[in-house]
């Protein structure tokens, strides 16, 4: 049964997603004169999703500082997975973004990053940071100055609508639908060009603020027909183990280290050069070999850090200190102990592949933010690249939207695009009165198998083809699940998205035969440039997923070993096989 829409929405540029690459891409689009732009978010722009959380760090590369330090590192902390050229591009154009949000914020009076007593901006160093640096912002205060820009400029905002499928009849998209989940209206959205800026899956994780962030708008491009890159790289982040608190980068710029419950502080046993400013994915491994290997619990010390440092923290952080406070605790004064938090694809796990223009492959559809694997990151470089890769992809993606008038238009295949949206309504709607099955059981169910560390961060073949077995079982069952009411409606779209973003996740871990970034295989400890100096991309076949790799073009750095030590294995142990080589 088809389902008409209570609303249809015609616009020339339809954003999808309000955290700072929405924003930016709405707000660059206004201003380069497209005429309707409709920014829309499943929950509200400028207080939810992960800009707003985003720990206060944004890398920050200064005119004058030679560009080639900041490209040798990205890549080479990178482990060489990043695509070279959008690296290039981004520190290229990190500078303009940052002075333009700035500017913007400032005309409502937020202040958007920290400077000195001078004038100049604040810049720090602190996770994987060697000659490069990070500003500080303050989140909260950024994410209300852009929404204020975004309505200023003439952006059509429409708070806590999920959207949650693309409109591509024939192949390019014409628009998306959704559902405003608290009110049960349907909406089409008639677009001649679409920019997806929403995050990644977390899967209900625990960290504060994400546990709407399910991945929605990848599954969405996933079912249309889109190539997905690097699913293989599942994120974590570490936190306090009472509950969720944000800003590691933070506290590793101001002294913060772990310890084991030897009494040892071992991570320069993991990243001699860096030490406790190691990047994340040699922060989070490192936390989980030591507990597997019978180290734990892990304790993170602060209590060196300086009286201005804590201040600086307090300011940057409120969110967190909010926590800490209600808590009891004083993390400058006391020793929390510390355990990894799943992270699933966002920072820079796998998603949407895009090109320079930020084009997806899909005619007419654009990408930006979190929901790409972030290709300068590689398998991950340092701290701040997120928010700096952020803003500068929604920015070229709201200038190729407006740079494409003719590329689509609201109206054009209206009768195909209408029944589509028809359809995929009602395919939305289908569990309300539908089967029996909670959705909380299912995704607890997903939860179960994709969160163990034997599966997500110290993985082994047997682990992942169990896992995948599990995993397609319960995918099955989605067919099954049933709706009492809208609150329940979302969880089993829910649901299913993230059935089929895990399954790609273990389907590509399984795929990649070594380690690199975030992906550890035990029974493939090393990095590989000879034979896995690649992209895994999958995308749909005629019988399932079809997978296969792109070799990494390499057109400023390339590896000069063919192969060395992850960054997840001790450097006073030897790895199973091959050459004990530091990486930087």
């Amino acid at each position: 049964m088809k389902i008409k829409p209570n609303h249809v929405i015609d616009c020339d540029l339809l954003v999808v997603g309000g955290g700072l690459g929405g924003c930016v891409a709405a707000i660059t689009a206004r201003e380069l004169g497209v005429p309707r732009v409709v920014l829309v978010d499943k929950g509200k722009v400028g207080r939810s999703g992960q800009s707003v959380f985003a720990a206060g760090i944004w890398a920050l590369n200064l005119p004058g500082e030679d560009i080639a330090d900041w490209i040798e590192e990205s890549i080479v902390t990178g482990d060489y997975l990043n695509d070279q050229h959008w690296v290039r591009l981004l520190w290229q154009r990190n500078y303009e973004v940052i002075c333009a949000v700035e500017k913007w914020c400032a005309q409502s009076g937020r202040e958007a990053f920290k400077k000195t007593a001078g004038g100049d901006f604040l810049r720090r160093r602190s996770r994987g940071h060697i000659k490069t640096w990070h500003g500080l912002v303050n989140s909260l205060s950024l994410m209300e100055g852009l929404r204020l820009k975004a309505i200023d400029a003439g952006v059509e905002i429409i708070d806590r609508v999920m959207v949650t499928d693309l409109v591509c009849p024939g192949g390019p998209c014409t628009g998306a639908v959704g559902v405003n989940y608290r009110t049960g209206e349907t909406f089409w959205f008639k677009a001649g060009q679409t920019v997806l800026a929403s995050a990644g899956a977390l899967f209900k994780s625990i960290h504060v603020g994400h546990r709407n962030l399910t991945g929605d708008m990848l599954a969405a491009f996933w079912r249309a027909g889109g190539t997905v890159q690097n699913m293989e790289m599942i994120t974590h982040n570490t936190t306090a183990r009472p509950f969720d608190v944000h800003g590691i980068n933070q506290y590793q710029s101001v002294g913060g280290k772990w310890v084991n419950s030897l009494g040892e502080e071992f991570m320069p046993d993991y990243d001699p050069v860096l030490k406790n400013r190691c990047n994340q994915p040699t922060m989070c491994l490192s936390l989980a070999r030591e507990v597997h290997e019978g180290r734990g619990p892990i304790m993170f010390d602060v209590t060196a850090a300086s009286a201005e440092d804590r201040d600086l923290c307090r300011q940057t952080l409120p969110e967190s200190f909010r926590i800490w406070d209600m808590a009891g605790i004083d993390p400058f004064r006391e020793k929390v102990e510390w355990v990894t938090a799943f992270y699933g694809t966002s920072n820079n796990g796998g998603g949407i592949r895009i090109g320079l223009d930020c084009a997806t492959g899909i005619a007419n559809l654009y990408a930006c933010g979190d929901l790409t694997p972030v290709p300068p990151h590689g398998g991950y470089c340092f701290g701040g690249v997120n928010l700096a890769f952020t803003a500068v992809s929604g920015r070229v993606a709201g200038e190729s939207a407006a740079g494409n008038p003719g590329g689509g238009s609201p109206s054009a295949g209206a009768g195909a695009a209408g029944s589509k949206a028809a359809d995929l309504l009602a395919h939305t709607f289908g569990p309300l009165g539908g089967g029996q099955l909670s959705a909380d059981g299912l995704i607890l169910q997903i939860q179960k198998e994709i969160f163990p560390y034997r599966v997500s961060l110290i993985k082994s073949r047997s682990a992942l083809e169990n896992c995948l077995g599990r995993l397609r079982e319960i995918k099955q069952q989605t067919a099954g699940l049933g709706a009492g009411d809208l609150h329940q409606l979302v969880k089993a779209n829910e649901c299913k998205n993230l059935a089929a973003i895990a399954e790609l996740m273990v389907l590509a871990s399984l795929y990649r035969r070594e380690s690199r970034g975030f992906h550890f295989r035990e029974d493939y400890p090393l990095v590989d440039n000879e034979n896995w100096l690649k992209w895994v991309l999958i995308k749909q076949g005629g019988s399932g997923p079809l997978i296969w790799t792109e070799d990494v073009p390499t057109p400023y750095v390339r590896p000069h070993l063919p192969y060395y030590r992850h960054r997840s294995l001790r450097h006073n142990v030897s790895p199973a096989t091959g050459a004990d080589q530091q990486c930087l």
